[in-house]
């Protein structure tokens, strides 16, 4: 019996959490887009929407996505956030989507990348920015296509990786106020 209870009063609790939401939606009007290349569209085709514009048009928002960097990280939006036209921007929306982790994770793939195909070819070290520096700049070769499949073997023990799971501790740990990252996105 006391279990009904229970779950009937935390029902009720969930229902009268959201009148204030469902009040609130009518009223939205600004809409801060905070994140990495998916808001701001980058490598879109000419004439298609970024994400944050989508949104704003859906929802009749008038949209700031002046906080999207292509290429930010976790560690970078963090850094961001703490300068004061950023607080400002944020305190002041009344609606805020955040996308942000893709650039972590190549981050943390290219390292893990680098690292194994260092292993096999120590005569040929790389480190994450000539993976990314590599691979940004392949042609049509059979050395490109050698480099490649030798790279895709290393892809499905990543994700059980060290470098997958430390990677994020790492970003998170450093100083807010670093200095933002390279774009490469």
């Amino acid at each position: 019996m006391r279990k009904r209870w229970l779950s009937a009063l935390l029902c009720l609790c969930l229902v009268l959490s959201l009148l204030p939401v469902a009040a609130h939606a009518q009223t939205l009007e600004t809409y801060v887009a905070l994140g990495d290349s998916i808001t701001t569209g980058y490598g879109l085709e000419e004439g298609e929407q970024s994400f944050a514009t989508q949104v704003a048009t859906a929802g009749s928002l008038t949209l700031d996505d002046s906080l999207a960097t292509n290429g930010l990280t976790s560690a970078g939006l963090l850094a961001q956030l703490s300068h004061a036209d950023a607080k400002t921007a944020v305190t002041g929306a009344d609606f805020i989507t955040i996308t942000i982790g893709g650039n972590d994770l190549l981050d943390a793939l290219y390292g893990y990348l680098a690292e194994e195909y260092t292993k096999e070819n120590p005569n040929d070290p790389m480190d994450a920015d000539d993976v990314f520096k590599k691979l940004e700049n392949l042609t049509i070769s059979m050395d490109s296509a050698n480099f490649i499949k030798e790279l895709i073997r290393y892809m499905p023990d990543f994700i059980m990786s060290d470098a997958a799971s430390d990677h994020g501790r790492a970003e998170r740990s450093q100083d807010s106020d670093a200095d933002l990252p390279d774009e490469r996105w």
